[in-house]
């Protein structure tokens, strides 16, 4: 079935679902969806409460024979202790398999949340945003951000970084007010970034 993510649920009844001949290897019966991205970011699945052992995996591919699994993130439910989030990342264009499982043949209807939030527009380094030191307010995108390979710092409590740029018409003293953990580095690529006290 085709997947609509601003519907945000997905839902199946297991009661007499199967494997297929050639389906990866999962539990005792699956249902299908598949997604086209219509950008870079971030799905979030979160099971609801009748759902909490639901199996979920994720594939791009063309048939069942060429499907690669897509790498999954799992976090603690504060919800439901007994069974977790699973968020994966998207590209923009791309065509996923969202495939649910139950753990028994027993098990009837079930579903999960899903919400896609779409990457900011300054997750990387080279698309960092422009400033203007004219007391403007920095734009700050909703949406998801990642963390880059060579990033010279990462904060533990943050799920990704932002960046922006500027540059000094002359010298003298920039007042930055920012988040605590707003960081100042010059460089030209991220891999000779010093900080600035």
């Amino acid at each position: 079935l085709e997947a609509r993510l601003d519907d945000s649920v997905l839902g199946g009844d297991f009661s007499a679902a199967t494997v297929e001949p050639g389906e990866p290897p999962s539990t005792n019966g699956t249902v299908w969806w598949k997604w086209t991205a219509p950008e870079n970011g971030r799905v979030r699945t979160e099971p609801h409460y009748n759902s909490r052992q639901i199996r979920r995996d994720v594939f791009t591919g063309t048939a069942l024979s060429n499907l690669v699994p897509v790498p999954l993130e799992a976090q603690a439910n504060p919800s439901y202790p007994d069974s977790v989030i699973v968020s994966f990342l998207v590209e923009g264009g791309k065509t996923y398999f969202i495939r649910l499982g139950a753990d028994t043949r027993s098990q009837d209807w079930s579903e999960i949340s899903l919400r896609f939030e779409a990457e900011v527009p300054n997750d990387s380094f080279q698309d960092a945003l422009g400033l203007l030191a004219d007391d403007s307010p920095i734009p700050i995108p909703q949406g998801f951000s990642t963390f880059e390979r060579d990033e010279p710092e990462r904060h533990s409590d943050d799920t990704g970084s932002r960046w922006y740029r500027y540059t000094a018409l002359e010298s003298g003293i920039l007042f930055l007010a920012g988040p605590e953990w707003t960081t100042l580095y010059s460089g030209t690529v991220l891999t000779n970034l010093q900080p600035i006290a």
